[in-house]
């Protein structure tokens, strides 16, 4: 298995970057997962640290996101 995890940043090559990860993860479904790191901090914004791009210290979101898209493939059958 291979967990990808797409990028949140304020920057031009993250959208590209993200498109492809999720292609690739469909084209791969049998062995892959993304993580939508992207949608899931965009809803909560304020739990990232100073930079507006990693999570903070006390940040839970980023395991849970990676533990909940596991999870949820191994519930479609993978």
């Amino acid at each position: 298995m291979l967990v990808l995890i797409n990028a949140h940043a304020p920057v031009s090559w993250v959208p590209g970057t993200n498109d492809a990860l999720s292609d690739f993860a469909a084209t791969h479904s049998n062995n892959v997962v993304l993580v939508d790191w992207d949608a899931t901090i965009s809803a909560y914004p304020d739990e990232l640290a100073g930079d507006g791009i990693h999570p903070g210290m006390s940040n839970t979101l980023y395991a849970q996101a990676v533990k909940d898209a596991i999870t949820n493939w191994i519930k479609q059958g993978h």
